[in-house]
């Protein structure tokens, strides 16, 4: 372990000691029990009272086991399908915006933010995250707890993790099969063929629990391996410019569906000793691609991208008199390296290329919560997190066209940090009213001090409630980090990035108002209001050779939310889903519609069969995607599921966000009907 790794964890441990002498803090929504309850039961933690749902209509709560049901691979694959959340596929992957805000969701793991590859406030939900160690996910749209942070702009992604529980084990297969790919826009391409053969995903997870009195361990793992959908463009580039030195794509048309291949292993061991937890998590993720991001031609050696993740955790949950304590401290090593083929030997350039940009990221946290219970119905949450990341990258290229070699086109090494504190009140004063408000201080390395209110105010009677919430998140973005500056390169818009001192950070006020009816556990509609202003937005300019964060004009956005969840017939049929509309009235223009429909039906208690749908309306249209499910369970044992993806086979559009910003425009089709078949067995 480095030498400044060591001197950052102490930092951090030390800090925690003195935040829990001084009184600490714990963090919980104000709709939830705590996160972490090491006692291993399952659900909520019986020893705090329940908190009054003072965000009813705009919170959905999830559990690992009902998303694996559904037919659901990963974390973000279900957000997809939550009305509000739009899923965009890119080059890169995925990204998620909701209320017309892109990345301005905060992710919570058993409370603590998550620093992912030395980046804040990312939301990482697809390979970071096990599915079958995901206990339970709470999903809130719009304002949010003091105690969710200050990089919750638009909502919070709150996850549970399993903790070592009763004596049992889980086993569980998985494999898929691409049936059709989306028709082609445009002819056969003279480079070669369209797709490469199709092999299929293939998963196996399993976990095993072992409990002797009050001690418990668990340990899980699983290996996704197989085919994953990429895109190419058939044309290599007719026309292209120099930037330092890089040869870049200027012109590129014509999309083709080709297949990579994806690789990742997820590795946890964790134990439990009464009111302390530890655990330690393995990720191994290989991405490769046989196009290369720079001119999307097919090259000869695919292009890759490898990320190693160790993370260990120690998390303690106890009374300590009147108070309820949660510390928690994090220690996380992140290294990724990308290579890639500049561009195809074959065609314009007969030398080739190759980029190679590596990065190393440590990461150390601390976070302690004191839950004070006042009087009857009311309670004080304090809170206080921090953590420092070590964070550094060193690129090398080799030029397409002369063969020359370039050495440290990025070199980048720098220490960050960040510290979070808050102080939040909930009361319940009877006759059906709650109410909370608070306050959270946050600071961040080169930027000034700043506060965040947030409150709530509810009432509620038999089957009716109403809201009024208020909330401001802020994002102070790295001046530049390891990822943004790692795209800047793979991206093949500029070489590098460069700092702006002058840079402020990202500001979203919203103001809520909601209402509820639910006059059963069958029966439950919600609907809402939100006027959005989003200041200081944060985009990439391009600055000579460089990309340069700057910020942008400020932004309002209203919109509506309209949900239900209905269960008629005994529950034989089951009907949940969404629609949201989002509308920019100054600083820009555009519309957003979302909307989503899952329907079930459950003949009897072991078979449950069922489609889902989700659709944007934006520039530009994007078609309908509908998933069909099933899930039969045998003698309460063997669970079987089967989801075929993409049913009709809809060209679902995403963007190219690896053009240069001279590039021609172009539109990837999504992802084509796929099979998927899983086998669960538990002991």
């Amino acid at each position: 372990m480095p030498l400044r790794f060591k001197v950052l964890l102490c930092a951090c441990v030390l800090s925690a000691v003195s935040a829990i002498s001084a009184g600490g803090a714990r963090a919980a929504e104000p709709t939830f029990d705590p996160a972490f309850d090491p006692a291993g039961s399952e659900g909520p933690s019986p020893t705090l009272p329940a908190l009054a749902e003072l965000a009813a209509a705009n919170t959905v709560v999830f559990t690992g086991d009902e998303l694996l049901r559904r037919g659901y691979r990963t974390v973000g694959e279900a957000l997809a399908f939550e009305a509000g959340f739009v899923r965009e596929r890119v080059a890169g992957g995925q990204r998620y915006t909701l209320y017309g805000v892109q990345n301005g969701i905060a992710l919570i793991v058993d409370g603590v933010p998550l620093v992912v590859d030395g980046e804040r406030d990312v939301l990482d939900v697809d390979d970071v995250l096990d599915l079958l160690e995901v206990e339970r996910i709470e999903v809130v749209k719009g304002p949010s707890s003091t105690i969710s942070g200050a990089g919750a702009l638009t909502g919070t992604v709150r996850v549970t993790t399993r903790r070592p529980g009763v004596t049992g084990a889980v086993v569980r297969v998985s494999g898929a099969a691409l049936v059709s790919s989306p028709s082609s826009p445009s002819p056969p391409s003279s480079l070669g063929p369209a797709s490469a053969p199709i092999a299929g995903e293939r998963s196996i997870a399993a976990a095993a629990t072992v409990r002797e009195g009050d001690l418990a361990a668990r340990a899980s793992v699983r290996l996704n391996s197989g085919a994953e959908q990429r895109w190419r463009l058939r044309d290599v580039p007719l026309r292209f410019e120099r930037v330092a030195g890089v040869a870049m794509a200027v012109t590129k048309a014509n999309v083709d569906v080709v297949t990579g291949d994806d690789t990742t292993l997820n590795l946890r061991a964790s134990a439990a000793l009464r009111e302390a937890m530890v655990d330690v998590t393995v990720v191994h993720d290989l991405e490769q691609q046989p196009i290369s991001d720079f001119s999307h031609g097919l090259v000869d050696t695919p292009q890759t991208q490898t990320r190693e993740i160790l993370r260990t955790r120690l998390l303690w949950s106890g009374d300590l008199g009147i108070a309820h304590v949660q510390t928690a401290l994090i220690g996380a090593h992140h290294e990724r390296e990308l290579r890639v083929p500049l561009f195809p030997r074959a065609g314009l350039f007969n030398d080739g290329g190759l980029l190679v940009v590596a990065g190393v990221a440590n990461t150390a946290s601390a976070l302690a919560r004191v839950d004070f219970a006042l009087l009857d119905g009311h309670r004080v949450l304090i809170a206080a997190f921090g953590d420092l990341t070590q964070a550094s990258a060193l690129s090398t290229s080799t030029d397409p066209i002369g063969g020359a070699v370039s050495d440290d086109i990025v070199e980048f090494d720098d220490v960050s940090g960040s510290l979070n504190g808050a102080i939040e009140y909930q009361g319940d004063f009877g006759s059906g009213w709650h109410a909370t408000a608070g306050v959270l201080a946050f600071w961040r390395t080169g930027y000034r001090p700043g506060f965040s209110p947030r409150a709530a105010l509810m009432w509620q009677s038999n089957a009716f409630s109403v809201e009024a919430s208020y909330g401001e998140g802020v994002r102070a973005p790295d001046r530049f980090d390891v990822t943004a500056l790692a795209k800047a390169v793979v991206d093949g818009r500029v070489v590098g990035a460069a700092d702006n001192a002058a840079l402020r950070p990202e500001l979203v006020r919203t103001l809520q108002l909601g209402a509820g009816f639910a006059p059963s556990s069958v029966l439950r509609l919600s609907t809402r209001v939100f006027g959005l202003r989003h200041e200081d937005g944060v985009v990439a300019v391009q600055d000579g050779a460089r990309l340069r964060p700057v910020n942008v004009a400020p932004r309002l956005l209203v919109g509506g939310d309209l949900s239900g969840d209905i269960a008629p017939l005994d529950e034989l049929l089951h009907l949940r889903g969404g629609f949201v509309g989002t509308s920019v009235v100054d600083g820009g223009s555009g519309v957003i519609l979302h909307s989503v429909i899952d329907a079930s039906i459950s003949p009897q208690p072991a078979f449950t069969f069922g489609a889902r749908a989700r659709a944007a309306l934006r520039e530009p249209v994007d078609r309908a995607v509908v998933d069909v499910y099933g899930t039969a369970t045998v003698a309460d044992v063997v669970i079987v599921t089967a989801v075929l993806r993409n049913a009709f086979d809809a060209l679902e559009q995403a963007i190219d966000d690896k053009a240069p910003p001279f590039a021609e425009p172009v539109l990837y089709p999504g992802a084509g009907r796929t099979l998927n078949i899983a086998i669960e067995a538990r002991f």
